[in-house]
Formats: C-alpha cells, structure tokens, sequence
C-alpha cells in the first residue's frame, strides 16, 4: 500500500519492455506520484475502509499520518467494505485524477461518466467528495494497472512490451514488477468483502491478461486462497454468455471499442 521510491521504479530497469527511455522521460518521479496521485488514493482508502464510510472526508490527511493509521495493525478499524473493483489503467494528470478530491466534480469523464451512470443513476453531485463518497458508501475500488502515466501511444498495442507490461502489472510475470495488481489486494486484504465484482476497463489489456494462462491462475488462486466469491459467480475469464459487437468476449471486460473508458451497460452485466 505504501511503494517505496525502488518499487515504483522498478519496472523502467527492465530490458526490451514496454518502458524505454523516450517514455520514461515524461512519466511522474516517484516523489510527484506519492504527491499527486497515491496521498489522494490513500485517503479513499482510509475513508471507506476506516472511517466506515462515514462523516468528513479525509481531504487534509497527510501521507505521513495516513501512514501511521493505515500501517496500525494492533489498534485496526478496518472493515471489509470493497465489493466492486474496477481495473484502470493509469493516473493520467493530477486535475484529473479520479480520487482528487481537492479538484472540482469531474462530471463527465471516460471513467467518473461510465461510473455514475452504472452505480448512481440519475443522481447529481455537488462536488469531487460527495462524488468519492457516494463511490466508498457503494463500496466501489478503482485500481490503476500502472501507478504512472504510460506515454508514446497505442500504436503498437498488439506488440509483447504492452502486452507483457500489462501482465507483469497485474500479476508480477513475466517481469516481478514490485507494484502489482495481486500485490496491491493482498495489501488490502482487511479491506475486501468476501463477495467481490471485479472488471477491467479496457480490452486492450483486459484481454491479453485474460487470455494468460499465468494471469488467471494467479488471480484464480487468490481468490481461492482468501475465500472470495466472484459476483456474477463464474471464472475469472468467463465468456459473456451473449456476444455484443464491439465488446470483449470476456464478461468481465467492461470497455468496447473505440471509447476511452468503460460501459456503464458492461459494467451492470458484470456484478457493479
């Protein structure tokens, strides 16, 4: 839950992957990621699993103090109030950032629009917080793939650097990125509700983690070990019971061609 500056790192050592240098010389240092990015996930955290979802949200916490709090074991209030965990892919730019909750209401947005839609329909918020809140009350996780902005286009999606990138951040193979998506569950581990939904926004990498045999072992044998039940019950990589043009044939593949986000419609069909 809490990288440190060798963790987030990591993955722009390893050789012939997705990360070359042309890239990595735009991505966010570790002490801008921990700034803009990680202090406002850590936040959501606290205020959903600690607080129980409940009265002010933490907008003012420091990461220092979250620190103290969350790495608490002895005195631990958490509670397992994560049910439905959405895949993103990245952070994009910190007035963006879905869990900035210092940032106006980003109402329409290829992530927060698709979200609304699905877990609050019709309902109007006043702001960023009230917005977050309403998303921790539902009990709604997103987890970014990649902790940092990946840049350099899409061009090459279906070469083995994006693919490969994609897989060793959810699972940690064929690289051991540190920052993982198996990793980051098993630090919230007090946090998740023994009946869980889970999804991945786009099929660019829905799919190729998907379709790998390492990947859907590694979160198969998670869920098996911690006794969490999917919901809509069924394999990790089961296949949508209806074909839906423009969609990923895996249920749980929430992102059609073409759009930048997820479906509203996908992600109700997939337990949210």
């Amino acid at each position: 839950m809490f990288p440190t500056h060798a963790d987030y790192t990591y993955p722009f050592g390893v050789p012939r992957t997705y990360f070359d240098p042309a890239r990595v010389a735009l991505i966010p240092l570790y002490p801008d990621y921990i700034a803009d990015y990680h202090v406002h996930f850590l936040r959501y955290i606290y205020y959903m699993c600690y607080l129980n979802a409940e009265g002010s949200y933490p907008s003012e916490m420091t990461y220092e103090e979250l620190e103290i709090m969350l790495n608490d074991k002895v005195n631990s209030r958490c509670k397992p109030r994560i049910k439905k965990i959405l895949i993103a892919e990245a952070p994009n730019v910190p007035a963006t950032y879905f869990y900035n909750s210092t940032v106006p209401f980003i109402g329409i947005s290829p992530f927060t629009t698709a979200v609304r839609t699905c877990l609050f329909p019709g309902r109007m918020f006043i702001n960023q917080v009230d917005f977050l809140m309403a998303c921790a009350a539902e009990g709604f996780l997103l987890l970014d793939l990649f902790p940092y902005a990946i840049y350099g286009g899409y061009s090459n999606t279906g070469a083995n650097p994006y693919r490969n990138a994609c897989k060793s951040a959810f699972c940690g193979i064929p690289y051991a990125y540190p920052i993982n998506i198996i990793n980051t569950l098993n630090s919230l581990i007090c946090c998740i509700d023994d009946d869980l939904s889970l999804a991945f926004a786009l099929i660019r990498f829905g799919n190729p983690i998907l379709s790998d045999a390492a990947c859907v072992t590694a979160i198969t044998t998670w869920l098996a070990i911690n006794g969490k039940t999917l919901v809509p019950i069924g394999a990790v990589d089961i296949i949508r019971p209806m074909p839906i043009a423009g969609a990923s044939n895996y249920l749980r593949v929430v992102g059609q061609a073409g759009p930048l986000g997820p479906s509203a419609g996908l992600l109700a069909a997939a337990g949210f």
